[in-house]
């Protein structure tokens, strides 16, 4: 099992976990992930932000996260898991 770690937290198996989120919901953490802003991804992916913050809530509580450090804390691993992972869609 790889593990990724960023902030003291450990994510193990980010590919599993990613599993667990829709396409849309990978693509929310791709654009949160370039460090654009609500406001901007959501006018990037044409939804309305109350939408935006739907599928984040969802990606915190699909991958049991306590709270939004912990997921800016995942998308770090996400990012450093991607880089070794091109490929994965």
């Amino acid at each position: 099992i790889m593990g990724m770690i960023s902030e003291g937290h450990i994510f193990t198996d980010i590919e599993t976990q990613l599993k667990l989120l829709s396409a849309k919901e990978i693509q929310v953490l791709d654009y949160l992930s370039y460090g654009n802003r609500m406001k901007e991804v959501s006018l990037q992916m044409n939804i309305a932000p109350s939408t935006l913050s739907t599928h984040k809530f969802r990606i915190i509580k699909k991958l049991s996260l306590d709270n939004r450090r912990a997921l800016l804390n995942f998308i770090a691993a996400y990012l450093d898991w991607k880089k070794n992972n091109p490929t994965f869609k």
